[in-house]
């Protein structure tokens, strides 16, 4: 699974979530900086990289690696939204930093494509992401596989909410 497809795949379960919520008109791109600042918070929790008061381990891998999948439902939906195609700009590499560094600094990124969403600044986020996650110590493939997995149940999930709906508009006619 390359880029491209997941960023096809993100389009395609956008367009039945916007279908099933009945968004066709509505601007959702504040929203969606929210809901990745939100996600992106509750991977921080789930690593606990910032809780140095705490003797807690970080959560199970499984867990971080399905909040790290959520991060990446929301940037590529955000990558969609902006209609980003170089995906020859994206750099696969881990980064020196501290973890709780990597966070500030998505945060960071987060804040500029909001006043500015533009390529560079997308970008910018999703390179520290992919970077977040080569230093958690997961593959590319682990991190594009959660992301499929997420899809996948998201896809099948909306699939049946639709179903429900119009087997209920069946019999109110």
């Amino acid at each position: 699974m390359n880029l491209e497809e997941l960023f096809s795949l993100q389009a395609e379960l956008d367009k039945i979530i916007s279908i099933n919520h009945n968004l066709a008109h509505n601007n959702l791109f504040s929203k969606k900086i929210i809901a990745l600042i939100v996600e992106v918070s509750e991977l921080a929790n789930a690593t606990r990289c910032f809780k140095y008061w705490s003797y807690k381990q970080p959560e199970p891998k499984e867990i971080v690696l399905e909040e790290f999948a959520d991060c990446l439902h929301f940037t590529i939906s955000l990558g969609v939204e902006i209609g980003f195609n170089n995906f020859n700009k994206i750099i696969y590499e881990k980064c020196s930093v501290p973890l709780y560094e990597q966070f500030l600094n998505l945060y960071i990124d987060v804040n500029d494509f909001l006043a500015c969403h533009n390529e560079e600044n997308f970008i910018s986020i999703f390179n520290d992401l992919i970077c977040m996650g080569l230093s958690m110590n997961f593959t590319i493939i682990e991190l594009f596989d959660s992301y499929i997995k997420k899809y996948e149940y998201f896809k099948n999930t909306y699939k049946f909410v639709y179903k429900v709906k119009q087997d209920c508009s069946d019999l109110i006619k």
